[in-house]
């Protein structure tokens, strides 16, 4: 357990040193770097593991579902434009 936190503290401030490099990378504090190289498990956190699980689905469907609306939205409104005779 202890070779993991000590992974995992490493590999954050490597992000940090590597952040320092690139003018064009930023990580608010070493708090986020942290988070960034956390990876969750089935076995390790299951909670944690779903809850990623079910925004991974979510997030790209309610994008597309959003998306789909407001191409339909334009496509009702130019067919009303259309059907009144081009009057606003």
């Amino acid at each position: 357990m202890l070779k993991l936190l000590l992974k995992w503290l490493l590999s954050a401030m490597a992000l940090l040193a590597v952040t320092s490099l690139y003018s064009g990378v930023h990580v608010a504090s070493f708090a986020t770097a942290m988070a960034g190289h956390f990876r969750t498990s089935l076995a390790a956190a299951p909670l944690s593991h779903y809850v990623q699980l079910v925004y991974r689905i979510l997030i790209p469907l309610i994008i597309g579902l959003m998306v789909l609306y407001i191409v339909l939205d334009i496509i009702y409104r130019l067919r009303k434009r259309v059907a009144r005779g081009g009057r606003s």
